[in-house]
C-alpha cells in the first residue's frame, strides 16, 4: 500500500488522495437511470438494527411485495406494483412507526451518511473494553455495534460505525494506554450488506463473508455495558 513497516511503527496513516487534483469522470444522460420511479419511495430506518427485518415487518403490515434494496447508511429504497399501493403504504401508521424519514424518490436524493464495519487491530488487551472501542470509533463517526464482546479473540475487533467519511477507512494510528504508545490498525471491511430476512430465516450464511456479522437487533448501550461486566 506504499507504506513501509518502519513508517507505520512511526504512526503514518493511509490517507485519501486530494480529490481536487483528480480528474473528473463525467457520466452523460446515456448513463442515467431512465426506469420509471415513480412509484418508488426513500426510507430511512430509525433504527440500524432493524433494517434486515424491514421485509417480515412490511409484509405483516400487508405490504409483502414490495421490492426493498438497501441505499447504504440507514436508508432503503421501497418499490411498489403500483401508485396505489404507494400511497396506502405513506398512510400507514404502522409502517411509518418503523421509519424517521419517508420521501418519494428523487434524481437529487443523496444518502447523509454511510454505515462500515471496521476491523481494528493493535490494541492491548488491558484496554480491551467497550469505553475503549467507543473511543476509537469516535475517530470516524459514532458507534452502533461491536462484535460479541464475549467472545475468545483478543486480537481483532470488529466495529459497525455510522460515518461521513467518503474515503475507504484503512488508517494506522498512536494510541497512549498507562504511559505506553500502541500502533493500532484500522481496516474498513468491503463489501458486506445486509439481507433482508423473513421471520423464519434467522440464521445468518456462516460461509458469506459480507454477512457473517449480523446486526443485533438490541441496543448498543446494552451490548457494551454487558461487555465491561
Amino acid at each position: 500500500m506504499g507504506v513501509s513497516y518502519a513508517a507505520a511503527v512511526q504512526g503514518a496513516q493511509y490517507s485519501t488522495p486530494n480529490l481536487n487534483d483528480a480528474p473528473s469522470l463525467v457520466l452523460d444522460d446515456s448513463c442515467l437511470n431512465l426506469n420509471d420511479l415513480s412509484v418508488t419511495l426513500v426510507g430511512k430506518v430509525k433504527e440500524f438494527g432493524s433494517i434486515i427485518k424491514i421485509a417480515d415487518v412490511l409484509s405483516k403490515e400487508g405490504f409483502p411485495e414490495v421490492v426493498i434494496r438497501y441505499m447504504g447508511g440507514f436508508w432503503v429504497s421501497l418499490e411498489f406494483q403500483n401508485a396505489n399501493v404507494k400511497d396506502k403504504f405513506k398512510n400507514h401508521t404502522g409502517v411509518a412507526s418503523w421509519f424517521s424519514v419517508i420521501l418519494p424518490w428523487t434524481k437529487t436524493f443523496v444518502v447523509d451518511n454511510r454505515v462500515i464495519w471496521i476491523d481494528i487491530e493493535g490494541l492491548p488487551s488491558v484496554a480491551w473494553t467497550p469505553n475503549s472501542f467507543r473511543k476509537i470509533a469516535n475517530r470516524w463517526g459514532e458507534l452502533l455495534y461491536a462484535e460479541d464482546p464475549n467472545d475468545n479473540n483478543l486480537y481483532r475487533k470488529r466495529l459497525c460505525i455510522k460515518t461521513q467519511a467518503s474515503g475507504i477507512i484503512m488508517e494506522t494510528f498512536k494510541v497512549i494506554v498507562q504511559g505506553k504508545v500502541f500502533i493500532l490498525r484500522a481496516r474498513e471491511v468491503i463489501g458486506w450488506n445486509p439481507e433482508f430476512m423473513e421471520e423464519e430465516e434467522e440464521d445468518i450464511d456462516e460461509d458469506n463473508e459480507s454477512l457473517s456479522y449480523e446486526v443485533k437487533d438490541h441496543n448498543i448501550e446494552e451490548e457494551l455495558e454487558n461487555g465491561a461486566n
